[in-house]
């Protein structure tokens, strides 16, 4: 059940984060940052998080809570799609911060902290996992 909470807090998180910039230049009728910033047309992050993987983590979190078994396949997969994406941007923060680029150092220490709960939910669900094919088998 922590699994699923935590599945859909990350996903509720980066909804929030990604829609408050995409809502705020809808608003002010103007391109987004990042997308001004990097010179594209649109955030492929943006385009893939909101279309596939937020998706992905919240019906993976339901199936989970109805102990669905493909939710069993799904959730170490995202969980550790998660922990490597995590630690891509922190390393990348850490990167920017060494290059003299700004950088607001609060992200680097939430992904951290995110990171942590994410391999510890892993290790958890793996750990767990085992023994209930164990039992199943016997």
């Amino acid at each position: 059940k922590l699994t699923s909470i935590f599945l859909i807090f990350l996903s509720l998180l980066f909804y929030m984060l990604w829609l408050s910039e995409i809502i705020t230049a809808l608003i002010k009728n103007e391109l987004p940052k990042s997308v001004i910033e990097n010179g594209i047309l649109t955030n492929p992050v943006h385009v893939l998080d909101l279309s596939i993987i937020l998706p992905a983590f919240i019906i993976t979190a339901i199936l989970l809570m109805k102990r669905k078994p493909i939710a069993f396949i799904l959730t170490p997969i995202l969980l550790s799609f998660s922990l490597f994406m995590e630690l891509a941007i922190i390393g990348m923060m850490i990167v920017l911060y060494l290059s003299g680029f700004e950088n607001d150092i609060s992200i680097a220490i939430i992904f951290t902290f995110i990171t942590i709960i994410s391999s510890t939910l892993l290790l958890i669900f793996m750990r767990n996992l085992k023994v209930e094919i164990i039992v199943q088998e016997k």
